[in-house]
């Protein structure tokens, strides 16, 4: 089952006995888990009818599955990386699901059994599984379901913006939009402008700036914003890298005669910068970006020097 199936069949109140939910998309499980816990545990009762536990530390966790809850529906017990589980443990869980097989919601509890995207190729029967990936291309689509749900709406070109600062990362998505839902009040449509105002205040301003100056060659300029994004401290290096690949990208689109998602008040600048860049050139870039992604994550120098080291070579 996918993640927006399953999302609809809890909201539904369809709960099953168990769930493995598996990939890299810790933010997706996390919602899921939310849903579920608001569904069937009384908050008065979170002590005692919850439980979470680590498959490198799980200990006989059937017998606490098998007693009743004490004044929720049902008890919730949630195993994170399930894929670190001792072999024992592991069955001694699947035969408590095999119990299941008769009747998948008749157990007084809730088993949500996590796991990581190496963990792909794990299965348990009798539970649904549901691959939590990241979103790629769906980020857009996301902003707009998350606000509703939190009654409130968002302009496409906002959410193309926010997307183009922040990228895929839900959890930055998510804070960034409570960030503007709590500054338009009483209002409840995210404007282009609403971005644009809380976001330049400090980083997304620094990083938009940023990708411009890089695009422009300007070397001094995108030096002293790197240097400020690390000031700040709330810019991983890998979302950088996607930001200044998603300029190049929009570029790259550009120079083919393709469509982008530019709002229409920053085109002109960005096919200025396009007839600036041979194709050779913008293609390379993208070699760049991979090899210092790969320094990043593979060698002991520091994040800031290669990626000073990256802003020079594309200046």
């Amino acid at each position: 089952m996918n993640y927006k199936e399953l999302i609809s069949e809890i909201e539904k109140g369809k709960i099953n006995s168990s769930y493995f939910l598996v990939g890299e998309n810790t933010f997706l499980k996390e919602e899921i888990v939310s849903i579920i816990e608001s569904n069937l545990i009384h908050p008065k009762f979170i002590s005692t009818d919850k439980l979470v536990i680590y498959g490198e530390d799980c200990q006989n966790p059937v017998s606490w599955l098998l007693t009743p809850p004490l004044g929720s529906e049902k008890k919730l017990l949630i195993l994170k990386h399930t894929e670190q589980l001792p072999p024992e443990e592991k069955k001694n869980i699947q035969k408590w699901l095999d119990s299941l097989s008769k009747n998948s919601t008749a157990s007084d509890s809730v088993l949500i059994l996590m796991a990581g995207v190496k963990a792909s190729k794990m299965s348990f029967n009798n539970t649904i599984t549901c691959n939590c990936y990241k979103l790629k291309g769906q980020a857009i689509g996301w902003l707009k379901t998350f606000t509703k749900k939190k009654g409130f709406d968002i302009e496409i070109e906002a959410a193309q913006m926010l997307h183009q600062l922040f990228g895929d990362d839900l959890y930055i998505l998510s804070t960034e939009i409570e960030k503007l839902m709590n500054f338009i009040e009483p209002r409840t449509l995210i404007k282009l402008d609403d971005v644009q105002q809380v976001e330049s205040l400090e980083l997304a301003g620094s990083i938009f700036d940023l990708t411009h100056a890089i695009a422009e060659k300007k070397l001094k300029t995108a030096e002293r914003l790197l240097h400020l994004l690390f000031q700040l401290g709330k810019k991983p290096p890998s979302t950088l890298l996607w930001s200044i690949g998603a300029h190049f990208d929009t570029l790259l689109k550009l120079k083919e005669g393709k469509e982008v998602k530019v709002h229409k008040f920053y085109l002109s600048r960005y096919k200025q910068q396009a007839k600036d860049w041979e194709y050779e050139d913008l293609l390379n870039v993208f070699s760049l970006l991979f090899k210092t992604d790969l320094a990043i994550k593979t060698s002991q120098a520091k994040p800031q020097f290669l990626l000073e080291e990256l802003i020079y070579k594309l200046c």
